[in-house]
């Protein structure tokens, strides 16, 4: 991931504004969305990308703990990522893109609130009307041991007032 020349307080006011924008059911507040098109505006433009992301389990270890008896304990999970072409943005739990004058995809990636799930995609655009936010959840297929991520389609979530 390509980290772009943006400061750590850039950085936090990006993640505290999309979490703003995120929270609760009802419409956000288009000044959170304009703060975080001001902190963000200059990123590099996403062009074509390819990825594909790995994971896989550690060893599992097997011991004894006194009073309990035998125990397994999972491995570490190990995530590798190729890319290219991707000019992202890590801010807090969330990847930032900018793909347009002033269309940002926002990915959630980190544990922070039990509403949110890794991968969901947010699609922030500005239109004649306003800010506007689309909500993407990727449908996950598995074959054995093998999970296959597809986007869905964007839908509208709710509207910057």
């Amino acid at each position: 991931m390509q980290q772009a020349p943006i400061s750590q307080a850039d950085r936090l006011a990006a993640a505290a504004r999309i979490k703003a924008i995120g929270e609760g059911n009802g419409p956000f507040s288009a000044h959170d969305a304009d703060a975080l098109h001001a902190l963000l505006h200059d990123l590099p433009e996403q062009g074509s990308t390819a990825s594909f992301t790995f994971k896989r389990s550690g060893p599992k270890t097997r011991g004894a703990a006194a009073g309990v008896g035998n125990v397994d304990i999972d491995g570490r999970e190990k995530v590798s990522k190729w890319a290219v072409g991707e000019k992202e943005f890590r801010c807090g739990a969330y990847v930032v893109t900018r793909d347009g004058k002033a269309l940002y995809l926002i990915r959630h990636v980190g544990e922070v609130d039990a509403d949110y799930q890794d991968g969901y995609l947010v699609k922030l655009e500005r239109g004649l009307t306003g800010w506007n936010a689309y909500l993407n959840k990727p449908w996950r297929f598995a074959i054995g041991p093998v999970v296959i991520t597809i986007g869905g389609r964007f839908v509208f979530w709710k509207a910057g007032r």
